[in-house]
């Protein structure tokens, strides 16, 4: 959803399922003060994408699918979690590295 689409879905779609229930008018005042307002704390800008190469804007939802790819079964014996923390930890060592070298940009067109 397109962060200038946020205010629109609230108020067309969630608004009028919000139950009449002060506690619930509250809540929703809350959201809307808090993330849905263009000068909100948390603006739909810095949250929503339409146009995401990931399935999730969020972090750790995205960890925990790649993490999960590891394991064949959702408890798995201690020393294949620890086998697949440590590549995920080797992964994301090397990234960080990667990261903190100088950028040497050469002209290639001679």
């Amino acid at each position: 959803l397109p962060p200038s689409a946020v205010g629109d879905c609230f108020a067309d779609i969630l608004f009028p399922r919000i139950p009449d229930d002060p506690r619930a008018t509250l809540f929703s005042d809350y959201i809307v003060s808090t993330y849905i307002d263009e000068f909100s704390e948390f603006p739909p800008a810095i949250w929503a994408s339409d146009n995401i190469k990931g399935r999730t804007t969020n972090a750790c939802e995205s960890f925990h699918f790649h993490f999960s790819k590891y394991f064949n079964c959702p408890h798995p014996n201690i020393f294949v979690f620890i086998e697949a923390a440590d590549e995920e930890m080797k992964k994301s060592t090397l990234k960080i590295r990667e990261s903190e070298k100088p950028q040497l940009w050469q002209d290639q067109r001679g």
